[in-house]
């Protein structure tokens, strides 16, 4: 299997993604000088449905 099709076998979106987060989990959302807050905020708030995570940092 060549990289390009393993990293579009693994590519998901992020209403499947957060199904791969669980409690416990260490999760890291790096965020580049200038890029607003709100993108996090409006990505975070798209996903459904959302879950609440216990003991995440």
């Amino acid at each position: 299997m060549s990289i390009s099709a393993l990293y579009r076998s693994k590519r998901t979106n992020p209403k499947q993604a957060i199904w791969l987060i669980h409690d416990g989990d260490a999760t890291i959302v790096p965020t580049d000088v200038g890029e607003p807050m709100a993108i996090l905020r409006s990505t975070l708030a798209s996903i459904t449905p959302r879950r609440l995570l216990q003991n995440c940092t």
